[in-house]
């Protein structure tokens, strides 16, 4: 009879214990969810990015270099193509737009270059 009372007990403690660990468990998950949950706000990314992106110059050229050699080749592809859905003129366009817009970037990168050659004399 004992020995059924000890096990009885020791099954109690074992169960007490589980139901204690699951709780820590969940409190700990929500802690992680809220913090995870925080941490991707479109507010808190956007703030991630300007901090990462204010170290450096030439960071800050790319940001403006990368946005104009997109729109100029994005805009050519417009006009060559304009509305046209055929297979053909539309990959011609899709191919014209990266040409243009690494030609634009090469020579917006050239320029910047020469820039900062001239400021530094």
């Amino acid at each position: 009879m004992s020995q059924a009372k000890n096990q009885i007990k020791t099954l109690d403690d074992t169960v007490t214990c589980l139901k204690h660990r699951s709780e820590f468990q969940f409190t700990d998950l929500k802690k992680q969810l809220s913090k995870t949950v925080d941490d991707y706000k479109p507010v808190n990314i956007i703030k991630e990015v300007v901090k990462d992106l204010g170290g450096s110059a030439i960071q800050k050229n790319n940001i403006l270099e990368t946005p104009i050699s997109l729109m100029g080749g994005y805009f050519l592809k417009k006009i060559v193509v304009g509305k046209s859905k055929t297979l053909t003129r539309t990959l011609v366009g899709y191919a014209l737009q990266f040409v243009v817009s690494n030609f634009i970037s090469k020579k917006l990168n050239t320029i910047t270059t020469h820039k900062k050659t001239i400021n530094n004399t």
